[in-house]
């Protein structure tokens, strides 16, 4: 918000719905960043409130109220600790010297002591001592914002959790068609149908034999295999339910998985490892259950567009 310049803002006791009613909002507003204010003919009284209402704001981030109409140190008033200013300016004052003078400079330096967020200070600071403090305060906020926005260090970050890893569960629908696996897996398809998980292959083995069809064990087992690579595969990025071997579940985005030798590893990313910059990793020496939600059987189910018989004829 830019009134730079606004050499004819009127007077509050004019026009109460400019000046005052901006500083009045501006402790309730959470979407202001930028407040430039300087040359606005901003007065006195509205000066101060503005100090006061800063004071509540966490989400302003430069303020600039050079060449305005203050008095004294309404600025000092804005101190705040969880304030988010990088950048204050209010110098040259009109109807003011050069300086604030000596009880306005200790109000700032005290102020800069204290924040930990001004990484910029436009104000003109004639005491040794107190822009000696100033500086220092300045050096060291500024230290503080590289650190926060240098990159993490791979090395530095906290390793993963791990977990014993039980089962899988798919809570979201892939994004493909269902009928692709239709065609290509009627028995297996109809098996997560009836039972929202993926079968063993003596399960599958079963299955088609109560369908009429003979299934031998070296055409079962790299079936299962392959679709639920398919079906894990679809669901990074995704929601997943994670048990462990005692069956207690973590909620969390996947982000990748691997089944190297029938050694499995399953990375998630949870909300409370997003905070603290670390993952939650499952292994296991076998394969996992893979179950899924409701939501992807009723997905499954979208593409049934011919029998089970007739798709398994034409697999």
């Amino acid at each position: 918000m830019d009134f730079h310049g606004l050499r004819h803002m009127p007077p509050a006791h004019l026009e109460p719905r400019i000046a005052p009613k901006l500083v009045d909002a501006m402790g309730r507003n959470t979407h202001i960043e930028v407040l430039t204010l300087s040359n606005s003919n901003l007065q006195k009284a509205q000066g101060v409130e503005l100090a006061g209402s800063l004071r509540k704001n966490q989400t302003v981030k430069s303020v600039n109220l050079e060449r305005g109409v203050s008095e004294g140190d309404p600025h000092g008033d804005m101190d705040n600790p969880e304030s988010s200013i990088e950048h204050l300016r209010f110098s040259h004052q009109k109807q003011m010297g050069q300086f604030f003078g000596r009880p306005t400079e200790e109000a700032v330096g005290q102020m800069m002591w204290r924040n930990e967020s001004i990484v910029k200070l436009g104000f003109e600071c004639d005491d040794a001592h107190w822009r000696n403090i100033i500086d220092r305060s300045l050096l060291r906020n500024n230290d503080f914002w590289r650190k926060r926005h240098a990159p993490p260090d791979p090395e530095a970050l906290p390793t993963a959790e791990e977990h014993p890893l039980g089962h899988i569960r798919l809570l979201q629908v892939p994004e493909a068609l269902s009928k692709e696996v239709l065609s290509k897996y009627p028995v297996l398809c109809e098996y997560l149908d009836n039972n929202l998980k993926m079968p063993t292959t003596l399960q599958l083995q079963n299955c088609a034999k109560n369908s009429g069809l003979q299934l031998s064990y070296t055409v079962a087992a790299p079936m299962i295999k392959e679709f639920r690579s398919w079906m894990i595969d679809k669901a990074v990025g995704q929601q997943v339910a994670v048990f462990d071997v005692f069956n207690t579940s973590i909620h969390g985005i996947l982000r990748r998985w691997s089944s190297e030798h029938d050694n499995w590893a399953v990375e998630i990313g949870t909300e409370e490892g997003k905070r603290q910059g670390i993952g939650c990793t499952f292994r296991s020496s076998k394969d996992p259950a893979v179950s899924v939600s409701e939501q992807w059987v009723d997905w499954l189910r979208s593409g049934k567009q011919i029998g089970w018989a007739q798709s398994r004829a034409g697999a």
